[in-house]
This record gives structure tokens, sequence and C-alpha cells, in this order.
């Protein structure tokens, strides 16, 4: 048991230092140096809209939303729908929202971004996703309690950790995904229907809004 706990100890403290949840290390990367290779632009047609100046363009290729977990255990509710309406300089809700679904604040941006794109994690989608879908059979699993913060596990009351760590706990385990949430060999990921909505709502999100313009 105190092994258990030493091992799962030295993973929350890896993940105090990662920006976006448990990541593996990696292993010390040195590419070779030397001269830079003149290369030989390939020729293409020229854009309908040119300027021989060039422009510059702002945007954001990191977005993370309410289908990543790291996202989802901090607050974050908002979908792939409402980043790329927020880019485009549409006015959005932000949690926390009251029992008739009202967000207490709203964000909007005075300026456009050229660019956008959604990034949501694909490790945990799945558990994000079952415990809080209250027609998952998972939802009502302690797992599930734990991870929405309305119940609390021991491993977290014993090694004093809070917040979204504590939340962690609830649907990972040192052999890798808690049975209680994903079901033996993961096949509540693969039975239950509303696993397939996330991707899709990326997906749609970014085709409904994409500008196919030239």
């Amino acid at each position: 048991m105190i092994r258990r706990i030493s091992i799962l100890s030295a993973c929350l403290a890896i993940l105090s230092i990662q920006g976006c949840g448990l990541e593996p290390g990696l292993e010390d990367w040195e590419p070779a140096s030397g001269a830079a290779q003149s290369q030989v632009i390939a020729p293409r047609t020229a854009c309908a809209d040119r300027d021989p100046n060039r422009r510059a363009f702002f945007g954001d290729l990191h977005v993370h939303t309410g289908v990543s977990m790291d996202a989802r255990i901090r607050g974050t509710s908002t979908t792939p729908d409402d980043a790329y309406r927020f880019a485009r300089g549409e006015r959005i809700g932000l949690s926390p929202f009251d029992e008739t679904g009202r967000p207490s604040r709203m964000a909007q941006i005075d300026r456009p971004l050229d660019f956008a794109a959604v990034t949501d994690h694909a490790e945990w989608m799945a558990e994000n996703s079952l415990c809080l879908d209250q027609t998952s059979p998972a939802y009502e699993t302690e797992s599930c309690k734990i991870f929405r913060a309305e119940s609390r596990s021991l491993l977290a009351t014993v090694l004093g950790v809070k917040g979204f760590r504590a939340k962690i706990l609830g649907v990972i385990d040192l052999n890798g995904r808690k049975a209680e949430v994903c079901g033996e060999d993961n096949d509540a990921i693969d039975e239950n229907p509303s696993q397939h909505h996330p991707p899709q709502r990326n997906r749609a999100g970014a085709a409904f809004l994409l500008d196919r313009h030239a």
C-alpha cells in the first residue's frame, strides 16, 4: 500500500509541473546541428488576395474546451462551437452557470481572430464525458462523484491533495483507466453512444465555421 501511494505521489508531483495534465516523460533529444541548407520553393498559384508586402494574421492554435478533462475539472464548460464563435467575435457565456443555465459572466473580444483551432486532448475524453453524462452507466459511480467533486477519495485525503488533482484521482488508477468508469476492457466506452459525441462536436464546429474563401 505504501509503495502504491509513493508511486501515485510521484505522479502527482509530475502533474503539478505539467501544463496540460499527466504526460509521459521523454528521452533527452539532441538533434544534429549543421549549416542550413538552401531549399527550392515549389511554384504555386498566387492567392486571389495577395499583398506583395505581406500581412500579419493573428489567431490562437491551442484552445481547450470542456471536452478536455484538464480544462473541465477547472470549471471550463464551453463547447468547441462556443470556442469558434468566440474567435469570430461573438459573445459567449462563461461558467459558472445557475440552475436555469444562465452564465454568471459573458466574454467577447473586440477584434475577431483571423484563425483559430480547438485542440482538445484525446486522453480521458471518454472519462470526462461518461462522468458528466447523466444517462451513462458510470454517472452514479463513486469514481465519477469524485471527478465531479461530489465526493472525496481516501487517497486524496491521505496525500492531502485538493482541487483538480483530487478530482483526477476519481478516474485514474495505477494500472490505467478505472474499470468502474470505463468498464472491463473499456467496453463502456464502446457501448455508450455518447462517447462518439465529443470528437464529432470538434469536427462539426470547425466545419461549420470554416471560411472557405480564397
